[in-house]
């Protein structure tokens, strides 16, 4: 029931998101379109935490009146090329993209000392910094290939250079290549008319892939911290 009823947390979270995609089609080269895409996403909670005087959560500590801040803004940059040509000659399309993806995440993390339910400041619970701005980046270059003959075969190629300022310098870059054939069975002769089978499609692809999550910001660098005091 304390934890119910003697207990107010309120927090109040504004957040707003924007984006802007330019899709340019170049006169000479109507088959190749420059895209632009742009975001922005910003978002700050306050909030307060109370715990009255008289409460079993905090007695001996004379209850809670604290206060707590964070914000967040996230920017994307995206730039590529595309490239779509239907070459009716050869039975062929060709759909080719490159480009480059800039992506920034950026914390806030206010801190602030901690005060009774009276409004008494806790001894010691003054903070060493007044705020902290954890920040990570992640840079890529991409590229991808599709290739499709007579609307039955298909190539899709891609190749990605990734680099995270969540590792180290030495080892921030990675490259990371796929490929995948497919065969549109439905397609064929054989197939096409069937009433029974409406899709069938046969893919193998193999590629590699990496992943910068669940890795902290500086997990890379050592450092020495004194234990706490139950340790043993």
């Amino acid at each position: 029931m304390g934890l119910l009823l003697q207990q107010r947390n309120l927090s109040e979270v504004r957040r707003v998101i924007t984006n802007a995609l330019i899709d340019y089609k170049v006169h000479f080269l109507p088959d190749l379109h420059v895209n632009l895409n742009l975001g922005y996403d910003a978002a700050t909670g306050t909030g307060t935490i109370f715990v009255s005087d008289s409460s079993a959560l905090e007695y001996s500590s004379r209850g809670e009146s604290n206060h707590y801040q964070q914000t967040k803004n996230n920017t994307l940059f995206e730039f590529y090329l595309n490239y779509v040509k239907n070459i009716t000659s050869i039975k062929s399309r060709v759909d080719v993209v490159a480009g480059y993806s800039y992506n920034n995440y950026l914390t806030t993390n206010y801190n602030f000392p901690s005060y009774n339910a009276l409004g008494a400041k806790v001894v010691n619970t003054d903070p060493a910094f007044l705020f902290d701005e954890p920040e990570h980046t992640l840079l890529s270059y991409f590229g991808r290939l599709n290739y499709t003959y007579n609307g039955r075969y298909l190539l899709t190629a891609t190749l990605r250079r990734d680099g995270s300022s969540r590792f180290a310098p030495d080892n921030r870059w990675g490259l990371f290549p796929s490929v995948a054939l497919a065969w549109n069975v439905k397609e064929e002769p054989f197939l096409n008319s069937s009433k029974a089978v409406t899709n069938l499609k046969l893919r193998l692809g193999y590629g590699i892939t990496g992943q910068q999550d669940g890795i902290g910001n500086d997990d890379y660098l050592s450092y020495y911290a004194l234990s706490s005091s139950t340790a043993s």
